[in-house]
């Protein structure tokens, strides 16, 4: 059985649009030295295992997921930020992704722009 994450991951990584743009950078928690931009981190916040009435585990999750659209320009970063949000929100079968919360960053080291999104999976 997958993971959530692997199951966003590879959401993402078959989105034509998100594809198009990232290629296959689309990694777990932080982008490694020397990729290309743009690319995409993601990492699970949160947890919540659903009991059943009976006290048992239902095998229902529910997790906090961010994830981050990173590029060398504003506007990239917002395109970005719309396929990663129209492909999670697609009607998957294996899980529903709501989105929570989004906003915009910028790293002024780098220079690079960052839109974050925090979504609620149900597994």
């Amino acid at each position: 059985m997958s993971t959530p994450e692997e199951l966003v991951h590879d959401a993402l990584a078959g989105d034509a649009s998100v594809a198009g743009r990232v290629a296959s950078r689309i990694y777990p928690l932080f982008i490694p030295q020397g990729e290309a931009l743009p690319a995409l981190t993601y990492q699970r916040i949160s947890s919540d295992h659903q009991p059943s009435l009976a006290g048992h585990t239902s095998g229902l999750v529910n997790i906090r997921l961010q994830v981050d659209c990173w590029a060398l320009s504003y506007a990239v970063v917002k395109a970005l930020a719309a396929d990663v949000l129209a492909a999670l929100s697609a009607g998957a079968t294996a899980f529903k992704a709501l989105l929570l919360s989004d906003n915009d960053l910028y790293e002024e080291g780098p220079r690079i722009y960052r839109a974050s999104m925090d979504f609620s999976v149900w597994v």
